[in-house]
This record gives C-alpha cells, structure tokens and sequence, in this order.
C-alpha cells in the first residue's frame, strides 16, 4: 500500500502577527483570508481547532487502511498535526511514506497506532489514540499462513497531550475486563479452578472537551449481553500460540478477532475526568472517569446511552446529547428516534457539594414525543455565557440548527427562521455569539463535497433571527480563493479553494476550517482536502465579489432536490467516536 503525500506552502507570516480585531465589535467580519494548512494526506486532511493566540492550526490528516485482521499488521490511519508537524501520540511520530504490511516483516518505523484530534485548550490537545500493537508468535505450519498474529490492549483511549505530558482518561473499569465463565470440565490447568477467565477488552472512551479542571466525554461501561456471548467463545480458542503453557495470548489474539469482526459492543455513558493540572506523564494508570447521569433509571429491558460534547465550567453545564424515555416503571419506554439533546448542570460537582444526581439532567425538546417530524437532535457547544447551540434532524432527511440558555435553564429549542431552507450542521460558537458551521448545497461539477462553511450571528440582541448563514466563500478574498486564471463562458473566473467546513471560531474571529483544492499534477487535476486557518482581514482587502465567481452553487438561491441521508445518519450515531474508523 502506497502513501501519497503533499506538502503546500507554510503558514504566511501574518500568521503570527499580532492581530487585535473584536468581533463582538462589528459582528462578522467583512472579509477572511487564508492561511494555508501544512499537510495533506491521501486527501483527506481536516482542520480542528487553533491555538489560543490564533497562531497556530491544529488538525487531523487520515489516509486509507488495510480490513483489520489478527494475521496483517495494524496500519496507522490517522495522524496529528500542528502546522507544518506530525506531533508523537503513544509514541507515534508520523506516517510512513511507504508503510510496511507483510506480516513476517513488521517495520518497526511503519506506524501502527491511530490518533484523532477532537480538540484544543490554547496548546494542550485532546482526542483518542489506539493502543500501540503487539505481536505473538504462533504454531502455524501451513507455508502459506503468517506466523505471527496481532493485537491490541484497546481499540480507543482518550487523552490530553500539553506540551509536556500525555495522559490517558479511562474508561470504566468494569468495561476493560470481561470475566467469561470457564466451562466445568475446562481443562486449562492455570484456571481450572476459578469460575471465570479474565479477557482483556479494553473498553472505549472519548473526550470532547476540557475546561478549567474538568474533561468531558464518553466511556464505556459494560458489554452487551451480544457482546459477551461471542467473547466466551474465546475462553477455549484453538488458536495455537508457542506459549501453550498459558492460554491468555492466545485469548487476546481472540478478543481482537471479536472487536475486527464488530462483535464487541458496549452500552456507554457520559462522563467526566478530574484532570487537575495535568503536568505529568500518567500513560500507566490513567484517570479514572464519572459517569454522568441518565436522568432517569432505566427499567428493566430499557437500553440507554449518552455522550457528552463540551463544557462550560463558567455557566458549569455540560452539553451532550443521550436516550429519553416516557412513563416510569412496567410504563416505561424509549422515545423513537434519538438520542435527544441534552444538557447538565455540574454546580455540585465543580462546589464539591455533593454527587451528581437525576435532577441535574435537562433534557432538551423537540423530540419525536412533541412532533413526530423530528428524528434525534443533539447540542454540541456552548460559550462562557451558557449559550448552547446544537442540531435537530427531520424525518424526511432535513437538518436544522438551534439554541438555547442553559444559564437560564432553558428546556426548548430556538430555531431561527433561516431565509434559506437547505440543511444546515453547526459545531462551534464563540463567547460573542457567533455560530459556524456548514449547510449543504447543490453538487458541483470538480467538487464532490455538497457543502459549504458558514457562519452566522445568533444576534441575541435584535432578536432578529430571519437571515441565511452567510456563505463563508463569499467572505474570502480573491488571493484566497486561488482564481483560475481563464473565466468561464460566462465571464466568472472559477474559484479552486472551496470552504466546506468550519469546526471552531474564537472570540477573534479566528476559524479552523477545511477546503477542498483543485490543483494540477502532472497534467492530472486533484480535488485535495486541507485544514486552513481563516483570519478576519484588518489591512482593509474587501472580500471577492461574489458576481464575479464560480463557487458552485450558493446558500438560499436553490430549493434542496431530495432526502439526504448523511446529514441525520450522522447525527443519530449513539456515540461520535464511534464514528470514527481506526486502522
């Protein structure tokens, strides 16, 4: 398997100019320029946040990977990035230009560990990493079989990297060690006497947010009972490992086998992790998590689940999204759809007061109970001001965007009354209200991404909430936009950056955002995917007019054609790691 990598211009040198520009002074800017990002790889590069003085980019590069299996390798699949570097996660530096995968010949420069970036604190970053790989020799005699067999202690770990340390935020324990009951007449002589044998799963976790002395996510708490009845088929596996005098490598080989396989599920919670101040190594033990409440107790044969996304520790509300229920007792059931958004108040905890408890749990509506167009909804940020922004899916495929104040306790959507009905996906918002993200458009020709970044201003003040999202396209300058250099027959020049996301914007305006690039290689046009910095323009350059420029199609000019799938699919995932792939 081959790696194609392609290194673009470095960061200008505004990037680390000092800029004073407040947007809560002017609402949005009238013009972004770009700064471009450090790396692409396989095309498929994405940025996820800045650094606290906007001088810095962080993101995500992810390149193909082989089917997972006990026999091959595992190949690193996704990297982290800071400008124009690979930053070393769980001892990983960077991708390999030319990746190892024979069996029999492990390279040990071939990276064989996955890191996700899910965000930044000024220079501390979070996200999750795979376990580092590891190998056993097996009895094999077939020629044409590997004798060597790979595994993992987990499939997904989070973690908080400052530039000194990196420690790990576990799961629950109770989702890290599964006791499978040993058959009576078992004939493993180092367990024959206990009930149960040990395998190690690992459980999964997540973190989504961090502030003050507090990291947000997800964990696993325990295995589904599907779960558990595959992993017991792994107490008297038959994979023959050189080490027969003990079965526990052989067990492991096994357990890996389940987890490629999907076989190994869990039901998860949210949580928090005590983070302190995080100055030291702690990759041993780790932290142990908090889950957070339900909100209610489920009864018997209800399944729940909740994730959290972001933490507010200055309005001290946690947001996130997780199943509700109607009714109580033999009454009890799960609202169709879901999850729903949710949201919960940390008084107690951040006051050491007293434990979380139900009551502490707002739930959000609509849901599918109040009117039955709606499928799942979720709340993904919130700023210093408890302002919590989110996105609620339709039934017929439909996407919208809304708000709510947790300072004020607020259990109901806001949903502006966008002037343009096309789907619309949010992901961050700054302490002056203003919200970005990205809505769907029509496909162009050159472009496969259906989608545009945006931004908006929820406007609190006026109240005026009957505006579209403005195209953050339209707010490029010319230089950003790389113009071709021939216009079309209608006499616009077509612009070869295209913004098709913003995940994060500061209280400077500053925007973490991906672009797809046309670009040409030896005779041969690529659509590249790039994290880029979007910085508001103080030198006074005006943004490129929009009539003079092919974008592709624009926000609120076109009615959308059809159900999309993808927007809500996404959406109703029970968990946002999950939909993550690792290789």
């Amino acid at each position: 398997m081959s790696h194609k990598y392609y290194r673009v211009a470095p960061l200008a040198a505004a990037i680390t100019a000092a800029l004073s520009f407040s947007v809560s002074a002017v609402g949005i800017p009238t013009a972004y320029e770009i700064v471009e990002g450090p790396l692409t790889l396989d095309n498929t590069d994405s940025a996820v946040g800045v650094s606290t003085d906007g001088a810095a980019l962080f993101g995500e590069s992810q390149s193909a990977t082989a089917t997972p299996s006990t026999s091959i390798p595992f190949l690193g699949s996704s990297f982290i990035f800071q400008d124009e570097a690979f930053i070393s996660i769980n001892g990983q530096i960077e991708p390999a230009a030319e990746p190892n995968v024979d069996p029999e010949t492990v390279d040990p420069l071939t990276p064989r560990i996955s890191a996700f970036l899910n965000g930044t604190q000024g220079t501390n970053l979070f996200g999750n990493v795979t376990a580092p790989m590891q190998t056993v020799e097996t009895t094999a005699t077939d020629s044409d079989e590997s004798s060597k067999r790979f595994y993992r202690d987990y499939e997904l770990r989070a973690f908080i990297k400052t530039p000194d340390a990196l420690t790990f935020l576990n799961p629950s324990a109770d989702s890290i060690t599964y006791n499978a009951p040993l058959e009576p007449d078992g004939d493993d002589s180092t367990t024959e006497s206990n009930e149960t044998v040990a395998l190690t799963v690992g459980g999964l976790s997540s973190v989504s947010g961090i502030d003050g002395d507090l990291a947000v996510g997800s964990s696993t708490v325990e295995l589904t009972d599907s779960a558990k009845t595959a992993l017991n088929n792994c107490v008297d596996t038959t994979i023959a490992i050189n080490d027969d005098a003990n079965k526990a490598k052989a067990r492991a080989v096994c357990v890996q086998a389940s987890q490629n396989n999907g076989q190994v599920a869990y039901q998860t919670q949210a949580s928090f992790w005590s983070i302190g101040s995080v100055v030291a190594p702690n990759s041993d033990t780790g932290i142990e998590p908090t889950l957070l409440p339900l909100g209610f107790d489920p009864a018997d044969g209800i399944s729940a689940s909740s994730q959290a996304f972001a933490i507010n520790s200055a309005s001290q509300h946690v947001v996130g999204q997780s199943t509700r229920v109607t009714g109580s007792g033999d009454e009890q059931a799960v609202i169709a759809g879901g999850p729903w958004a949710t949201y919960w108040n940390i008084t107690s905890v951040v006051n050491s007061e007293r434990q979380l408890t139900n009551s502490d749990v707002t739930f959000v509506g609509p849901t599918f109970a109040d009117d039955e167009r709606y499928r799942a909804s979720d709340l993904v940020a919130i700023n210093d001001k408890g302002i919590a922004i989110g996105n609620l899916a339709l039934f017929d495929g439909d996407l919208e965007f809304g708000f709510i104040n947790t300072a004020e306790n607020q259990q109901q959507f806001t949903v502006p009354t966008l002037s343009s009905s096309l789907p619309v996906r949010v992901s961050s918002i700054n302490n002056n209200d203003i919200v970005v993200g990205y809505q769907e458009v029509q496909s162009v020709a050159s472009f496969a991404n259906a989608k545009h970044g945006f931004i908006y201003d929820l406007d609190l003040d006026d109240s005026n909430t009957d505006q579209a999202p403005t195209n953050l396209n339209h707010l490029l300058t010319c230089e950003s936009l790389d113009l071709s250099d021939e216009p079309l027959e209608d006499g616009r020049k077509l612009a070869n950056i295209i913004i098709t996301n913003a995940s994060h914007i500061d209280d400077d305006g500053n925007i973490a955002a991906t672009v797809t690039q046309r670009v040409e290689t030896d005779g041969q046009t690529q659509v590249l995917s790039r994290a880029v910095l979007l910085k508001p323009v103080i030198d006074g350059t005006s943004a490129c007019d929009p009539s003079t420029v092919a974008y592709g199609q624009d926000f609120g000019k076109h009615e959308r054609q059809g159900a999309s799938f993808g927007w809500w699919a996404l959406l109703l995932a029970p968990m946002v790691w999950l939909r993550r792939r690792f290789g």
